[in-house]
């Protein structure tokens, strides 16, 4: 059985095969000496698609979610019980949101790859994570590196990325696998400073 998951790794896997099998029989054909003017736009197209490829996986990689794992997310609730049923439609699925990953990589050229992690992430997560928080550190958060749940005291697990305190940016997010609730995993607000000592008039 394949995981869910795995759904998202395996297109992109697929698709780089595809390439390079039709890149070497190209470059075979023109090596042999019958190879044409198809053979040479073959090999370019396959130069350039697996560009795009490498391009996409860099700017769309989130930090603690690279990007073939998060499109295996997304995926994810499109599966059925049966993985042979799964197979015969899901990459179409995956080709549409790689389509679309594929574009906002192709923006990130100029608004800078901050900007394309915004907008896979919207797409990822959708807007309720997205959102800038209105107060300055979500209210519910862990430490970074915590392990346990901080309102049952169950084991905590990843569960993707969501979006930094300051509304900028994107950080790991974890989930009590006892109580389900999420946590953004940041660091806490710094503690206030201790008052000062009170003054003692009597003190000489």
């Amino acid at each position: 059985m394949i995981p869910r998951v795995a759904y998202g790794p395996l297109f992109l896997i697929i698709l780089f095969c595809l390439a390079m099998a039709t890149l070497f029989a190209s470059a075979g054909n023109l090596l042999d000496g019958i190879g044409t003017g198809a053979d040479v736009t073959v090999i370019v197209i396959c130069l350039a698609g697996t560009a795009l490829l490498g391009l996409t996986i860099y700017m769309c990689n989130l930090p603690g979610r690279s990007f073939p794992m998060a499109l295996g997310d997304m995926l994810a609730p499109y599966c059925s019980g049966c993985a042979n049923l799964t197979m015969l439609y899901i990459f179409f699925i995956a080709a549409y949101w790689f389509v679309r990953a594929t574009i906002l990589s192709l923006g990130g050229l100029k608004h800078g790859r901050g900007w394309c992690q915004a907008g896979w992430l919207l797409m990822y997560a959708g807007d309720e994570v997205v959102e800038q928080p209105s107060q300055p550190v979500p209210p519910r958060y862990v430490t970074t590196g915590s392990t346990y749940c901080t309102k049952c005291g169950g084991q905590l697990a990843p569960d993707g990325v969501a979006a930094g305190p300051d509304g900028q940016g994107v950080v790991p997010a974890v989930r009590c696998t006892r109580c389900n609730q999420r946590f953004t995993s940041v660091a806490p607000p710094p503690a206030a400073p201790a008052p000062p000592p009170p003054l003692d008039f009597d003190d000489p």
